[in-house]
């Protein structure tokens, strides 16, 4: 996937509360109102004209010109945390601008601390993995978990496993099942492999045969790769019966992901 796919795939994402569910038809206001208001510095038509410009609706695409409208409405005496965002993701993949990891980890904090959740996400990222900034185990776990306490699913796994880990928060095997639980509940498959494993060995929840082939199997359905390899094995080596592995496929069978 190119660097260009991945930025307006993120961009997206982030943003769809602004383009609407239909991006063939986002719930933005008319170029000309957007270009007027933005040459009077209105920092929230920037951002929006940067959108149209990003994902080329109803004006040419145009990278270097997203760029530019975002940071005038990052920069803006009132800025536009979705902007700083924005910006931050332009950085972060050279789109539009010369790539900087700096400039990205700086504009990702500025959304941040603005409460723009998605930036919270990126921000422990940049935290985790030294991007931008140094490596920060403990601001990466701080980040992630603001980001699940708002309901980001990604981050509801990610900070599962660091506390599964202990790394940068006090290994807690609870919690960790807990966070697991949540992302698995919403469907996320591997968050499902993760919470079953917890279930096979007894840490954080009772052990349970029958729920960790349940949720394994759901990982499976879901298209974890290493979730299909263990359900193949798992009631050979822990000696289920027939019934259990039944009961274990008709709750997989009944599961239904929650909002």
């Amino acid at each position: 996937m190119s660097k260009k796919t991945t930025f307006t795939s993120a961009l997206i994402a982030a943003l769809s509360f602004t383009l609407g569910s239909a991006y063939a038809q986002p719930s933005l206001p008319p170029v000309e109102q957007l270009q007027a208001a933005a040459k009077k510095r209105d920092a929230t038509a920037q951002y929006q004209l940067g959108l149209r410009h990003q994902l080329g609706l109803d004006v040419p695409q145009d990278s270097k010109e997203a760029a530019k409208l975002f940071r005038s409405a990052a920069d803006a005496r009132n800025p536009v945390p979705e902007a700083q965002l924005a910006l931050g993701f332009a950085y972060a993949n050279g789109d539009g601008l010369t790539a900087n990891d700096k400039e990205a980890f700086k504009y990702f904090s500025k959304a941040a601390e603005a409460g723009n959740v998605d930036a919270m996400f990126r921000l422990a990222y940049c935290y985790e993995k030294g991007i931008g900034t140094k490596p920060d185990a403990a601001e990466a776990a701080n980040y992630y978990l603001k980001a699940a306490e708002k309901g980001t699913l990604e981050a509801q796994f990610v900070i599962g496993r660091l506390y599964y880990a202990g790394a940068g928060v006090p290994q807690n095997y609870a919690e960790a099942a807990k966070w697991y639980r949540k992302a698995a509940d919403r469907g996320l498959a591997t968050a499902q492999y993760a919470l079953g494993n917890l279930y096979t060995t007894g840490q954080g929840v009772p052990r349970d045969y029958v729920e960790a082939y349940k949720w394994v199997a759901i990982a499976t359905a879901g298209g974890n790769v290493d979730a299909s390899k263990r359900r193949d094995n798992l009631a050979t080596l822990y000696r289920m019966t027939p019934a259990q592995v039944a009961d274990a496929e008709k709750r997989a069978a009944g599961f239904k992901p929650v909002n």
